[in-house]
């Protein structure tokens, strides 16, 4: 379980923090069990080494989250853009045309 992880973790790495490492919360429940499970039944040596890659995995989240985090803000960045641009041509709008008439036509 925790070598599957560890693979993931070196593709995503590989690839900029693009590929994820889990895809549902499901998933990432299952995996985080199975780590639990395996460190807890691993003797000492192995424990450690199990840790070693958890740690290449926490540093790929950290990779993913990060582009994650820039990707969110391009994207809010976008939306606050539309949003001045939909209240500008609100404002306009609102100047052209007279109290209580409605849009002008024409």
């Amino acid at each position: 379980m925790i070598e599957r992880l560890r693979l993931r973790a070196e593709h995503s790495r590989r690839v900029g923090g693009d590929a994820p490492l889990v895809t549902t919360v499901e998933e990432a429940r299952a995996l985080a069990r199975g780590v639990a499970e395996g460190l807890a039944a691993a003797s000492d040596q192995d424990r450690l080494l199990l840790l070693s890659s958890l740690h290449e995995v926490r540093a790929a989240l950290d990779t993913r989250l990060s582009r994650l985090d820039a990707d969110m803000s391009e994207g809010r960045a976008r939306i606050a853009a539309v949003n001045r641009g939909l209240s500008a041509h609100s404002s306009y709008s609102n100047r052209m045309s007279p109290r209580g008439a409605g849009p002008r036509k024409g």
